[in-house]
């Protein structure tokens, strides 16, 4: 197997494992919700747009998944990948919010709290997906293909990925809270 196939066969192996798991036991439509897609993809979408020029995000992605362009050119197609995976990252926060208010919000009727609590799951994995299934290898791909130094890293990223962490497992477990409290009528 090439070297440029490995990444490519790696990634549709590694996507067919999540749907396969995604499909054992539910139908696979019960992952895809609207509301969802609205705050993570499309959000992704408009906020590195916000950021990037049309140019600079086309310019990033074709470098990242073809051979084109010069090689000095590269940290800066990073930079530009990597603020488009933050933006994955907080978008995923951001739609896991808004399914916990509307938890919150319908605590006491339980047949509105699935459908909040999936966008706010559904949120985060979207969010995962795309932020390390997708623009991290690309990330990667573009730093191992240069071997020109450079600003390959982005300022404070250790501290803004522990604090994701930290703030998606306390929102988390207020999630569990909610649902354990709604399930056995502890809701008032």
């Amino acid at each position: 197997m090439s070297a440029a196939a490995r990444p490519f066969l790696g990634s549709v192996f590694g996507f067919g494992l999540i749907i396969t798991a995604m499909g054992i036991g539910v139908p696979i439509a019960n992952f895809f919700d609207l509301s969802a897609v609205l705050c993570v993809p499309l959000c992704v979408l408009a906020f590195t747009a916000a950021y990037h020029s049309p140019a600079a995000i086309g310019a990033a992605l074709s470098a990242a998944y073809g051979n084109t362009g010069a090689k000095a050119d590269d940290v800066d197609h990073y930079q530009v990948l990597q603020n488009a995976r933050r933006i994955a990252h907080h978008a995923g926060a951001a739609g896991l919010m808004v399914g916990l208010v509307s938890v919150l919000r319908f605590a006491s009727d339980p047949s509105a709290i699935g459908p909040y609590a999936a966008l706010g799951l559904l949120s985060l994995l979207y969010a995962m997906l795309i932020a390390e299934c997708v623009i991290g290898p690309l990330c990667s791909k573009l730093r191992r293909r240069s071997g020109a130094t450079g600003n390959w890293v982005s300022p404070r990223t250790s501290a803004l990925y522990l604090g994701m962490i930290g703030v998606y497992g306390t929102m988390s477990c207020l999630y569990l809270l909610t649902l354990s409290f709604s399930a056995y009528g502890l809701n008032g």
